[in-house]
């Protein structure tokens, strides 16, 4: 694929290739085939066939280093270089940083602040999902309960009048 980049930056191109090749080609046999055709199905062919395995081993070996990085130990230096502090890995590195950002205190509106905050980010998130969570079926809720109460609030009502006058008009 690299010798396919160097022609090209000489101005030569597979297509030029291709029909050179063609026209030597012909000259040799001297009969009107389509070998040009056929040569670049056939050249084409195979460079699908190399860009594929190309990608492949690629795509294989960027996995294998990201994994190694993500899991592979580290040892943090300073703006110097200097060694600071113990071993780690960069996924261990992303999980303190999470965990700081959502140990922050915030203020009520969510604006992180060291001054009268006291609540974290976290509880801040935790409360905003639930609230809003709950305010929705809270409402559906007490909705329903209301159109209940209205339809029977008539019955209940007329039965509790009714069993009242019995009573009296048993004493």
């Amino acid at each position: 694929m690299d010798d396919l980049k160097v022609l090209e930056h000489f101005g030569i191109t597979k297509e030029y290739l291709c029909k050179r090749f063609y026209e030597l080609f012909k000259e040799d046999i001297k009969e009107d085939y389509d070998y040009q055709g056929m040569i670049e199905s056939a050249i084409s062919e195979k460079i699908s066939k190399i860009k594929k395995e190309i990608k492949d081993i690629i795509g294989k070996d960027i996995k294998e280093y990201v994994h190694s990085l993500v899991r592979g130990e580290i040892q943090p230096v300073d703006q110097w270089g200097e060694p600071v502090g113990n071993k780690t890995t960069i996924k261990q590195q992303i999980i303190d940083v999470a965990n700081n950002y959502l140990s922050e205190y915030v203020t009520p509106d969510g604006k992180t602040s060291a001054y009268s905050s006291k609540q974290t980010r976290l509880q801040y998130v935790v409360k905003q999902v639930l609230e809003s969570s709950f305010s929705k079926e809270f409402n559906e809720v007490v909705s329903n309960y209301m159109r209940e109460v209205k339809a029977n609030l008539p019955k209940q009502l007329s039965k509790e009048i009714a069993e009242n006058i019995l009573h009296c008009l048993k004493h």
